[in-house]
Order: C-alpha cells, then sequence, then structure tokens
C-alpha cells in the first residue's frame, strides 16, 4: 500500500489527513504550554502570600522560567535537527509535569527556584520554540492552516490562566498544579503524533538538482510546492523545494560531496557582524524589546490586585493581553501587504511605549483592559515583524535565525526586565516606576527603529521585499 491510499490528500490545499493530525498536535502542544506559561501571573500572589515572600523573589522564578526558553533556543534547535522535534518535546512534557510535582510538595520556597524556575524554563524551552520551528518547516506554504495552528498557543494564553484561577479557587494554588501536572502530560501524548525527525528528511533529499553555488548559498530557487493559479491543486515537492524548506530553518545542510554537515549554535553571528555591522544594533533592539515588553505579563495581575482591584476580574488582564495577540496575528495576516514591516514595527513600538508611560495614570479596571489589549497587539506586532526580519538578515549569510543569538539576547532582556520589575515594586510599593521605566526602554528602541533603513540597505531587499516580511512568518512570542 503506497503512502499516498494510506492518508487521502486535499486537492485544495495538498494537506494529507497525516498533515492535519500533526499540526493539530503542534496546536494542542502550543496551547497547553503557551497557555500555562502566561498563567504564572495568576501564581504570583498565590507565592507571595503562601511562603510569605517578597516580590522579587518571586520574579527571579519567573524570569528563569520566561527567560530560559529563549536563551537555550539555540541549543535546541540544533539538537532538533538532528534528532527531530518528538523527542525534545516529550521530554520538555515529562519535565514540566515533574517540576509541577515538585512545586506543588514543596514547603520551602528555595526548592521552588529549581523545580518552578529551572526545571519550568528548560521544559518550555524544549517544547515551544521546537513546535514552532517544526510547524514553519512542514507547513510553511500554508499560510491561513499555519495562521491557524500558531494562534493556538494565543488561544491557550486566553483559555487556561481563567481555568488556573478556578482550579486554584477549588482546590487551593498547590492542588491545582497537580492537576495541570497530569493534563501537561498530553503534550508527550501529542509529540507522538509528530512526523521523522528532520535529519532524516535531510538526508534523503536528492541534491542532482543543485549547482555548485546553490550548495554555498544554502537556496535553491522558488518553492514548488505552492497552489497552482489553473487548477487549484497543490504540485507535489520538488527535491530543490525540500532542500530549500529544510536549509531555511534547519541546522543540517550539505556540502557539494552530498556529506550531512551540521552547523552548530553562535557559529555565524560574528559573520554576521562583520559583513553587516547593522547586526548589532539589531541584536541591541532585541535586548531592549525583551527587557520591557514582558513585564506587563507578568507583573500587570499583581499591579492591579496592589491598586485595590477585586482578584477574580484582575485574572482576566493577561488573558486580555493574548485576546490582543489574537487580534494582532489575524490584522497582520490580511492587512500587513498593504504596510512595509518596518512602518509596522515603528508604529507598534512607539504604541507599547506611549501606553506603558501612560498606564500609571490610571488605575481602573477599564483602563487596564484597555492597556492589556493594546500591549498584546503591539507586543506581537513588534515580535512577528522583528522576527520576520532576522529571518532574512540571518538567510544572506546562510544561517539559520534559531541558531543566532537575536532569541537569547531577548531573553536576557525578559530575565532583567522582570526581575527589575518585582524590586522596584519592592521598593516603591507600586509598579508606577517600571512601567515608566519600561516606556522610556521602549522609546529608545523606536529611535533605534527609526534608523532600521540601514538594516534594508544591508539586506539590499527591493521596498516590494520588506513588504512580505510581516506576512511571512507567524514566530512568538509571548
Amino acid at each position: 500500500m503506497t503512502q499516498n491510499s494510506r492518508h487521502s490528500c486535499d486537492r485544495e490545499t495538498g494537506m494529507t489527513s497525516r498533515d492535519y493530525v500533526t499540526a493539530s498536535a503542534i496546536g494542542v502542544v502550543l496551547f497547553l504550554a503557551v497557555g500555562f506559561q502566561v498563567s504564572f501571573s495568576v501564581y504570583f500572589t498565590e507565592l507571595t502570600r503562601y511562603f510569605l515572600v517578597s516580590a522579587r523573589q518571586v520574579s527571579c522564578i519567573a524570569a528563569l522560567q520566561f527567560g530560559l526558553p529563549m536563551m537555550i533556543s539555540p541549543l535546541s534547535s540544533a539538537v532538533m535537527h538532528n534528532l527531530g522535534a518528538r523527542p525534545l518535546i516529550c521530554t520538555g512534557g515529562y519535565m514540566m509535569s515533574m517540576a509541577l510535582i515538585i512545586t506543588a510538595f514543596s514547603d520551602y520556597f528555595s526548592i521552588l527556584f529549581f523545580s518552578h524556575g529551572i526545571m519550568a524554563g528548560i521544559a518550555f524551552g524544549l517544547i515551544i520554540p521546537p513546535s514552532l520551528q517544526y510547524l514553519e518547516v512542514n507547513y510553511r506554504q500554508r499560510k491561513p492552516f499555519n495562521l491557524v495552528v500558531i494562534s493556538s498557543g494565543a488561544l491557550g494564553g486566553v483559555i487556561v490562566p481563567i481555568a488556573c484561577k478556578f482550579l486554584i479557587r477549588v482546590y487551593q494554588w498547590d492542588a491545582s498544579l497537580l492537576v495541570i501536572s497530569a493534563t501537561l502530560l498530553n503534550i508527550c501524548a501529542c509529540s507522538l503524533l509528530l512526523k521523522k525527525p528532520m535529519g532524516r528528511v535531510a538526508s534523503t533529499v536528492t541534491t542532482t538538482n543543485l549547482t555548485q553555488s546553490e550548495y554555498v548559498s544554502g537556496s535553491s530557487g522558488d518553492s514548488a510546492n505552492s497552489v497552482s493559479n489553473s487548477g487549484g491543486r497543490a504540485t507535489p515537492p520538488t527535491s530543490s523545494d525540500a532542500s530549500r524548506s529544510v536549509n531555511d530553518m534547519s541546522s543540517v545542510v550539505r556540502n557539494p560531496s552530498g556529506k550531512v554537515r551540521t552547523v552548530y549554535p553562535f557559529t555565524n553571528d560574528l559573520a554576521l557582524v562583520k559583513t553587516k555591522p547593522c547586526y548589532v544594533m539589531h541584536l541591541l533592539i532585541y535586548f531592549l524589546l525583551g527587557l520591557s515588553l514582558y513585564v506587563p505579563v507578568v507583573h500587570l495581575n499583581h499591579r492591579a490586585l496592589a491598586s485595590g482591584q477585586d482578584e477574580l476580574w484582575a485574572t482576566f488582564l493577561v488573558p486580555a493581553i493574548s485576546v490582543g495577540t489574537l487580534v494582532s496575528r489575524v490584522a497582520l495576516y490580511f492587512f500587513s501587504h498593504n504596510f512595509s514591516s518596518y512602518t509596522i514595527a515603528a508604529v507598534a513600538v512607539a504604541m507599547a511605549a506611549v501606553t506603558n508611560c501612560l498606564t500609571p495614570m490610571g488605575d481602573t479596571l477599564a483602563f487596564l483592559f484597555a492597556y492589556a489589549l493594546i500591549h498584546g497587539f503591539a507586543k506581537c506586532c513588534v515580535t512577528d515583524t522583528f522576527d520576520g526580519r532576522s529571518v532574512r538578515i540571518v538567510e544572506a549569510v546562510g544561517s539559520s535565525f534559531g541558531l543566532t543569538l537575536c532569541r537569547p539576547l531577548a531573553g536576557v532582556g525578559q530575565s532583567i526586565g522582570i526581575v527589575l520589575a518585582g524590586n522596584v515594586f519592592d521598593t516603591t510599593g507600586d509598579y508606577d516606576v517600571a512601567f515608566y521605566a519600561a516606556g522610556a526602554i521602549l522609546t529608545v528602541a523606536f529611535l533605534l527603529v527609526l534608523s532600521t533603513p540601514l538594516l534594508y540597505q544591508c539586506l539590499e531587499e527591493d521596498n516590494e521585499g520588506s513588504r512580505k516580511t510581516a506576512n511571512t512568518l507567524f514566530l512568538e512570542v509571548v
């Protein structure tokens, strides 16, 4: 029995039933992982009350849980393309479940630095970046379906925090972690539905049609896996299409002798700095964005409680940020072709800077909900457009975005910003200074973004090419 007879193919999308199953599995993984990660704000107050610790101490755990996945993403990307996404995601699911069990039975707050901080952060690093890159490699040419699956992470950010709050009110915070621990084991089950490892895909790609220059540059022309205009049927992928889909986002490439060559993390950053000096400014922008954009995801709920808002209604603030993310992804998909990625990034950074500076001026619940929606919208616009730009920069030297310093620097910025915001609350008794500082940092990032026409000169792209950047990838970011 042939592969085509085992799996029925949708002629309009070119996807088999197996493709729908694997993409749905990735959607469930992102729903659970991203949803629980942003639910940390729900447990922030519970941990301070139970262990009688300061906001800075709990912020250190949040910094590990949010920053470590970004810091280790190059390593997980390199391992994924040699061993496949399946073992990484399965291992991350088990590690996350064990971390929550240890946290639930901990009597000492210091243990949480290991379980809820380091273990959880590494687990998220083994789950989220490989899931996003697996989806990007296998479903890059199916943008509407790609959008739906990746948006499942933001949908989890809407539903899972509310579910966690419900479990806390019914079972207390520690027992609720046991329920969530059992639920997260579904990540391991979904990982078993994924396709074979990418390293094996790379080893089966034929290279007879590739020229010497295509070996060096790592590209092989336009993708052939597209829907024809006449018949509406998806043409089967050619050898050059398969090679390009692997080389675009993987660490496994072929040299002219036909042997598989592994590219290790960070090896091309020095070449990028030498050939494209503006890449240093790009890394600085990533650090500044990480330093400021993710503070509300952790501290907005606690800020609402500190200002006297109802605890139940304050729970919906982080889901409101995820709603803004969903709206932003849909808007980028349908309308980003009308604007350049430079315009989208500049406006989004300016929007985030203004709203962060205005947030301390209002303490009403309606004001905080409006801020959460706008911040989620702006954060998604910024991260998506800058990820798209980074892909174009690093591919110019034959590297992979997942193997560079972009995400690790953003992760370092996240960790520092989250800890500093908690320290500000312990010192002043409110988050006003933290949000003013976040707005000032975003203002500096906005000024750097205004100077990014140099990036376009380095990329040597025309204006039409830059208009497609924001609509190319939907990678993200929480």
